[in-house]
């Protein structure tokens, strides 16, 4: 595979390459990566390759072992997963407040269009497909976060890349929680609609922590 492209485009061609072998487990959890190899296979510099994997070791896809060089990062254990959902709680509820205490609603728009949308895909054991619900998803909770205008609420929120961690939970096994999330969304669009804060705090409450039950299953069924 070979990429002709601008430095740029090519970073950006390379990072998604390496992020969709992850997710495919093409590149399984720790296997090491060999730099210079990726380079020839992709017929380009490893500059580009290194720029690839730092942007991953950012997002925790891949590690930076001391003296070892790179490799996948394993995938989210059970206790690391509640942690996580416990701490985005945290975060989202507290956001929450602050966007109908301010009555910083105008966003609800996007958040329907956002909802739509994830609804739309036709997922049928389709990698590509879960990604893009995943994606929908992210952004639908990114604009709550947003909405709050509070920096240091959405960057603890972005650096948690809590997506991405159930992204990959999820594309191992090929089904997403698509009706139930959507579902759950729309009673939580429903809630700020309304201005009722205490149903928009349930709401986001039962969203996430139905859905970590719903990941305990999909690891039972492995």
């Amino acid at each position: 595979m070979a990429f002709e492209k601008e430095h740029g485009e090519t970073s950006e061609q390379i990072y998604n390459l390496i992020k969709e072998q992850i997710f495919s487990w093409e590149l399984e959890p720790g296997q090491k990566l060999n730099l210079s190899q990726m380079a020839k296979q992709m017929n380009v510099s490893t500059i580009p390759v290194r720029e690839a994997l730092s942007r991953l070791q950012d997002s925790k896809l891949v590690l930076l072992v001391p003296n070892k060089g790179y490799q996948v990062s394993n995938i989210i254990d059970e206790i690391s997963m509640k942690k996580m959902a416990e701490f985005r709680l945290m975060l989202e509820l507290e956001a929450l407040k602050i966007v109908i205490r301010n009555n910083n609603l105008s966003f609800i728009d996007k958040l329907e269009k956002l909802n739509e949308s994830a609804k739309s895909i036709d997922l049928n054991n389709n990698y590509s497909n879960i990604l893009a619900f995943n994606n929908y998803d992210n952004q639908f909770h990114l604009e709550i976060m947003y909405a709050s205008e509070n920096p240091f609420l959405i960057e603890s929120y972005e650096r948690l890349y809590c997506h991405l961690h159930i992204a990959r939970f999820y594309y191992q096994r090929g089904s997403v929680d698509q009706k139930e999330a959507t579902s759950e969304h729309d009673g939580l669009i429903e809630s700020l609609k309304t201005r009722d804060m205490e149903m928009a705090l349930d709401c986001i409450k039962g969203h996430i922590s139905q859905g970590y039950l719903r990941l305990l299953q999909k690891r039972e069924e492995r």
